[in-house]
């Protein structure tokens, strides 16, 4: 739309999201693993959950347990 883009990401290693200075909503459709932004900073997740990366942190990665599906959603248009 032109109001957010959503992205679908099926992983099965570590990837890397930046996050061009806006909001992140990373929701888990099947799998698990963390969300790391920094050598300290980490969040683990699993399926059915969503994650909030602020517009403030450059990027994020993805690490994955395993395969991983992701949908992620931020403001503007495609």
């Amino acid at each position: 739309t032109d109001n957010f883009t959503v992205r679908r990401y099926r992983l099965s290693r570590p990837f890397e999201l930046a996050t061009n200075a806006r909001f992140l909503a990373l929701t888990c459709l099947a799998g698990g693993g963390r969300l790391r932004w920094s050598e300290a900073g980490h969040l683990a997740f699993a399926r059915a959950e969503t994650a909030l990366v602020p517009a403030c942190t450059a990027s994020v990665v993805i690490e994955p347990d395993g395969p991983v599906d992701l949908v992620v959603s931020s403001p503007g248009g495609n």
